[in-house]
């Protein structure tokens, strides 16, 4: 078998599959299908009849008539020959589209236009081009609300009727830019409130001048965003106290609420310019010291599950201005104290008692709890004295209070009494009186200050020993310290163990 007319390399194929002892080759370099094997007459007849004609062009075929010849030979000679003709005629294939989005396209009342569809893929196996589309508003459909639209473009004209809910699109274009156009239809409701909200269909298809493509549909679902009424802010209006918000969640089509957000804002007029309060993004607010003569503001946005997603923002009235009751500790001035002495710390707190007030003394706090307001702290201890923190019975804190004072110690002066011994006769002399530094003053039982001495009889032996004690106050300082002495009086005719043997 062999073309003998019309053949077109490259698209047309003679094939035969093995039976019978019988094998086939095709050679399409010469258009000729061979069989050969031994095999009856009747058994090369059914092979001929099974013989099979392709074309493998399958978008645009050559259309010219082909011949083919059939010859036979049974090893010794050659059949005659005869012919048949093969018409290859073009059917047209329609066009597909495919890939539109499956989930519905949620379209929320107020919402700019939006594209039908971003995924819908359009092919043609025998055409690059098509002619035109439809794309309906087949279900649902409200005159007067609904509209389809799209931009002119790629040769692409889009005409909506208005009284059926019809967008065509006409124009010949390629296959890419009829996908493109049709991704580009978008639908929109000219309600921005209470739009009919039952489900929309749409139904797309397209064609390429001859035949229909298959229809897609998606469905358009018209959702009300939720919505937070009753907006309402709780608390004391003073620096440190919490405030609470509360508000009504409500959604058209009972969607769930899901991660409402929320922000705090301040301003310094009620009607002036709000500001964000950094990290303030709950239901409750702590006021803080920046707060102060400000007005607080709620902000929600409510948020649905499901449906349409994101409400509108709404914030609450002001509050009333922010008043800022911090309570205050003042450390008073500055003091100088001898070693040894005690000297009254003053502190004025303001604010609601009782306080508690954390203080240090420049080497460890101290805590005090008082219902007072002025309080006179007793210390001893030099160094610079600040307040740590401060709490009223408002429940307000306040640290690193910023007045402080100052507790100088001056050193006591190094006093001795020297030269005195610990033992003397009632019937002795007076003895001097001797101390260190020199300018102080004696006392003592026994003491003669007019000239600072000790008269043992004058001391007498009742309460013995006696005390004889040397007071100096240093003249720079005005500090005092003072030695103690301890004398025995003794009877010179008596004798008692233990005392030192010089007596005067």
């Amino acid at each position: 078998m062999k073309f003998t007319a019309g053949y077109t390399s490259g698209q047309d194929v003679l094939s035969f599959t093995n039976a019978n002892g019988i094998s086939a080759g095709w050679d399409a370099g010469t258009s000729v299908l061979s069989l050969t094997g031994e095999a009856s007459v009747s058994e090369y007849q059914t092979a001929l009849r099974n013989v099979k004609y392709e074309n493998t062009n399958t978008t645009n075929p050559s259309n010219t008539v082909r011949t083919i010849s059939f010859k036979t030979n049974d090893g010794t000679a050659a059949s005659n020959s005869i012919s048949r003709n093969i018409e290859v005629i073009h059917e047209n294939k329609a066009p597909v589209i495919s890939s539109i989005e499956t989930a519905n396209l949620i379209f929320n009342i107020g919402d700019e236009p939006r594209s039908i569809t971003s995924a819908i893929s359009i092919s043609d196996i025998d055409d690059n081009n098509l002619s035109s589309a439809v794309v309906s508003i087949t279900g649902g459909y409200i005159a007067g609300e609904d509209v389809l639209s799209f931009t002119n473009a790629d040769n692409i004209t889009g005409t909506w009727n208005s009284g059926n809910g019809t967008l065509t699109l006409t124009g010949v274009s390629t296959i890419l830019n009829y996908q493109k156009a049709i991704r580009n239809v978008k639908y929109s409701n000219t309600l921005d409130s209470n739009p009919t909200l039952a489900n929309r269909t749409i139904t797309i298809y397209v064609d390429d001048g001859e035949v229909n493509s298959n229809s897609l549909n998606r469905t358009i679902s018209i959702n009300s965003p939720p919505v937070a009424n009753d907006i309402k802010v709780e608390g004391l209006l003073t620096v440190c106290k919490t405030l609470t918000g509360s508000y009504t969640y409500a959604d058209a089509e009972n969607d769930l609420e899901n991660f409402t957000t929320f922000r705090w804002l301040r301003a310094a007029e009620i009607n002036g310019v709000k500001t964000a309060i950094p990290g303030a993004t709950s239901l409750t607010y702590t006021i803080t010291p920046s707060d102060n003569d400000q007005y607080l503001f709620l902000e929600v946005t409510p948020q649905a599950k499901t449906g349409s997603i994101q409400g509108a923002v709404v914030i609450s009235q002001a509050t009333g201005k922010i008043q800022n009751l911090l309570p205050t500790a003042l450390f008073s001035g500055t003091a100088s104290i001898c070693e040894g002495a005690t000297a009254n710390l003053r502190v004025t707190l303001t604010g609601a008692p009782p306080f508690t007030l954390v203080y240090s003394n420049g080497v460890e706090n101290v805590t005090l709890n008082t219902n007072n307001l002025v309080n006179d702290i007793p210390v001893t201890r030099a160094g610079t004295y600040k307040g740590v923190s401060l709490i009223d019975n408002l429940g307000c804190k306040v640290e690193d209070l910023p007045t402080s004072a100052i507790i100088t110690v001056k050193p006591a002066p190094d006093v001795k009494i020297t030269d005195l011994n610990s033992a003397y006769s009632l019937r002795g002399s007076s003895v001097p009186l001797k101390g260190t530094p020199v300018g102080g003053a004696f006392s003592g039982k026994g003491v003669v200050t007019s000239n600072n001495t000790f008269n043992p009889s004058l001391a007498g032996l009742e309460g013995s020993p006696h005390p004889i004690v040397y007071t100096y106050i240093d003249p720079v300082s005005s500090c005092a310290a003072s030695d103690t002495v301890w004398v025995e009086v003794i009877d010179a005719n008596a004798s008692i163990s233990g005392l030192r043997s010089q007596l005067q």
